[in-house]
């Protein structure tokens, strides 16, 4: 659910922000200067890596978890929601990121969608 610990330091220092940043990763060349070879296998002939990054104000031990990709006429819609807590629970905003192992396709927008 938080795939800061995959990521290169300095791309996660470079890339942080207060808005919402959206990476699509598909292929090798590119995913050398995102992510941390050693923790992460994807194979571009067949897969690509979404990444969102974002400012939260849950805690960061609550998961976040895939809830459904859509693709339609070109775009990617990826929904993610946050694992039910009994708690009224919050933090200060902080950066959080996602990233999504996917089939390779055509698309030219990716969106990551928040449900409740």
């Amino acid at each position: 659910s938080n795939a800061k610990d995959l990521l290169l330091p300095s791309f996660w220092e470079d890339n942080k922000a207060t808005v919402p940043n959206t990476f699509v990763i598909a292929d090798k060349e590119t995913f050398d200067l995102v992510f941390d070879k050693d923790k992460l296998d994807v194979d571009f002939d067949k897969q690509m890596v979404c990444l969102y990054i974002f400012s939260d104000t849950s805690p960061s031990s609550r998961e976040y978890i895939l809830d459904g990709i859509s693709v339609e006429d070109g775009k990617t819609t990826i929904y993610f929601k946050l694992t039910k807590s009994n708690k009224k629970d919050a933090v200060q905003a902080y950066q959080r990121c996602l990233a999504v192992i996917m089939d390779k396709n055509d698309t030219s927008e990716v969106e990551f969608m928040k449900r409740i």
